[in-house]
């Protein structure tokens, strides 16, 4: 329970975070469990009090911005690489990114 009070304030403060840079889910499909899942985290999150959670983060495709079509694989390549770096990390925690885009899309952004 301890763990999962973790994860739902670090994925709030994940998302406050990713919301100020533009998001592009390159076609991702949310399946309607991971739909139902988000909206019961954003509903415990209400009564939850900040505690302190490791150093944790997540990863979310790019946007390509130059207009230049044969650049829009790297959206998806360039995120996967990173994560996989950083899932090598000792002492990071690397959040699921499908989890990520579930709770952006239930929050409506």
């Amino acid at each position: 329970m301890k763990r999962k009070c973790y994860q739902i304030i670090f994925l709030a403060w994940i998302m406050e975070i990713l919301l100020s840079s533009p998001l592009l889910w390159a076609g991702e499909v949310v399946t309607p469990n991971i739909k139902l899942w988000a909206k019961k985290v954003l509903e415990e999150e209400k009564a939850l009090r900040p505690i302190e959670a490791r150093n944790t983060v997540g990863v979310l495709y790019f946007e390509n911005k130059t207009r230049n079509p044969e650049l829009d694989p790297l959206q998806k390549g360039l995120a996967l690489m990173l994560i996989t770096d950083l899932y090598s990390i000792k002492g990071l925690q690397v959040v699921e990114r499908i989890k990520l885009q579930a709770l952006v899309e239930e929050m409506g952004f």
